[in-house]
C-alpha cells in the first residue's frame, strides 16, 4: 500500500507537471510533449494498484475481526490455557490458523492469564470484578434480563456489560439499581444469564 502511494503521488507530480507544460506547448504553438498521455496512463495504473491493495486490506481486517469474534466465544466458553488449544478450537471451527497468527491474535486483543492459567478477555476481567461485587441478582423475563444492583451502581454495571460485547445482547438500559438487558431471543438471554452467573461465582 505504501508503494502504490508512493508511486501515485509521482505520477500526479509528473501529470501536473506535463499538463502544465502541455499548456503552455499550446499558447506558444508547439508540439505537444509525448509524456502527458505516458503519464496519465502511469497515474491511472497506479490508482488501480492502490484500489487492489486498498480492498485486499479491507478483506484482511474484516476476516481478523470475524476471526476475533470467533476467538471471544471460544476463550468465554473456557478451557483454553495454551496457543496450540486456541489453534485447535479456532480449526473445529473451520478457521485454519498458524500459531504466529493465533499469537497477534492473543496480543491484539490483550488476552490475559486467569489465576488458574486459562486464557481471559481484559473487558470479562472487569465485567467480572464488576458482576462478582456488585451484582446482587439475575433474572430472565422473555428475551430479557433484569440485572439488580445496589443504589446507584446499575450504570456502572451496564457499562461493562456493553463494553464486554456479550454475544446476544442487543442492548442494555440502567436505572438507579436496575438494569434492563434485552436480548436478541429467548435463549441469548439465558446464555447471558449463564455466562453472568458463572462470573458472579468466580
Amino acid at each position: 500500500m505504501i508503494h502504490a502511494s508512493k508511486c501515485i503521488l509521482s505520477n500526479v507530480r509528473h501529470f501536473f507537471v506535463n499538463r502544465a507544460n502541455s499548456s503552455l506547448a499550446d499558447a506558444m504553438g508547439a508540439p505537444r510533449r509525448a509524456g502527458f498521455a505516458g503519464n496519465s496512463k502511469k497515474l491511472k495504473q497506479c490508482l488501480s494498484r492502490a484500489t487492489a491493495e486498498g480492498l485486499i486490506e479491507e478483506e484482511s481486517m474484516t476476516k481478523r475481526a470475524v476471526r476475533h469474534d470467533v476467538i471471544r466465544d471460544i476463550i468465554r466458553r473456557g478451557g483454553i490455557k495454551t496457543q496450540r488449544d486456541l489453534v485447535d478450537q479456532l480449526r473445529e471451527e473451520g478457521y485454519d490458523c498458524t500459531q504466529a497468527t493465533v499469537s497477534r491474535d492473543i496480543a491484539g486483543m490483550g488476552l490475559a492469564k486467569s489465576r488458574d492459567g486459562y486464557y481471559v478477555l481484559p473487558e470479562d476481567l472487569r465485567l467480572q470484578r464488576m458482576v462478582g461485587e456488585l451484582v446482587e441478582g439475575v433474572d430472565v423475563v422473555n428475551n430479557f434480563l433484569v440485572v439488580r444492583t445496589p443504589s446507584g451502581i446499575a450504570s456502572g454495571v451496564a457499562v461493562a456489560l456493553d463494553a464486554a460485547r456479550l454475544k446476544g445482547i442487543a442492548g442494555t438500559l440502567a436505572g438507579d439499581d436496575t438494569i434492563f438487558v434485552m436480548c436478541y431471543t429467548e435463549d441469548d438471554a439465558k446464555k447471558v444469564a449463564e455466562i453472568i452467573g458463572r462470573l458472579r461465582d468466580r
